[in-house]
């Protein structure tokens, strides 16, 4: 079956117009590698709702399946080598933020939020089957980090004052659990001093801190510098998806989280102090409040 290449950019959902566009697919072709960039474009600060999610998820499958008919050489107008790249980059109209995380109210009110929305979209860049880059061209907080650290390498824009940057799983500064598919990402994904930082203290990473710990592997000079460089990386990288083995290698690297993630009951309560009656009841008393609540 010949598959077109989409126009460029592709707005998500299909249809959507104005602010109704959560995500955009580009496309160009540089040196026989086919370098994708999905563009996350749910303003202001692209929360990670589940109509984001899902609008990611179908430009993630437009890229693959452009992807997999160029290596069957049948892409119309592609370069038949079968070698591709993926970038996720923030919105660039302001370059302030990749990602701000979840939206705790629509996570606590949508049933089946982590298994039906986010952890597909968790487990699909952490085996996509071509090298992923996310261009870190604002803030990166939260489930935002833990997104952008399934990519295989991050770029980070690197500027000081008003558009500095910063990483963090800020979870514990708002009283909220990280679940445990989460927290059996993030292992994967960082030596162990910055694993327990990062959780247990919600340490913010300016962006040469990041590359430092380890949670970046690149600096941009500018929000372009930080695409620019991002684009060069994908360029490089691409080849190494021509013989398909990209994806199942990464299946083989992730088993463990994999499972973990397939374990987590995805429990939404993530609210503020969800272990305080549990606790006074495991140390045999009952905490006044709970006298009181009780008495009404």
């Amino acid at each position: 079956m010949v598959v077109s290449l989409l126009a460029s950019p592709t707005h998500y959902p299909p249809g959507a117009e104005g602010k109704q566009r959560l995500c955009a697919l580009t496309h160009q072709i540089i040196e026989d590698t086919i370098v994708f960039t999905i563009e996350l474009t749910h303003a202001p600060d692209n929360r990670l709702v589940p109509e984001l999610l899902g609008a990611y998820s179908t430009a993630l499958d437009d890229a693959e399946r452009i992807w997999r008919a160029d290596v069957d050489e049948e892409l119309e107008g592609g370069p038949g080598k079968g070698q591709a790249a993926l970038i996720t980059i923030g919105l660039r109209d302001k370059d302030r933020f990749f990602s701000n995380g979840l939206d705790l109210d629509r996570v606590m009110t949508t049933e089946g939020f982590f298994t039906d929305h986010y952890y597909p979209i968790v487990k699909r860049i952490l085996t996509f089957p071509m090298p992923t880059i996310a261009a870190l061209n604002g803030h990166t907080f939260a489930g935002g980090l833990l997104i952008a650290m399934c990519h295989d390498y991050r770029v980070a824009k690197n500027l000081e004052g008003k558009g500095r940057i910063m990483l963090a799983m800020n979870e514990v500064d708002f009283g909220a659990p990280i679940p445990q598919g989460m927290i059996t990402t993030l292992r994967a994904k960082m030596t162990p001093n910055t694993f327990r930082d990062v959780c247990v203290l919600g340490t913010r990473f300016f962006a040469p801190d990041a590359l430092r710990a380890g949670l970046v592997d690149h600096l941009a000079e500018s929000a372009d510098d930080c695409y620019r460089k991002s684009v060069e990386l994908a360029t490089r990288m691409g080849v190494k998806s021509a013989k398909s083995a990209v994806g199942m290698i990464k299946v083989g690297m992730y088993h463990h989280v994999l499972a973990d993630i397939a374990a987590d009951p995805g429990n939404n309560d993530l609210g503020p102090g969800g272990d305080i009656a549990p606790a006074w009841e495991r140390l045999g008393e009952v905490p006044k409040w709970q006298e009181q609540k009780a008495k009404l």
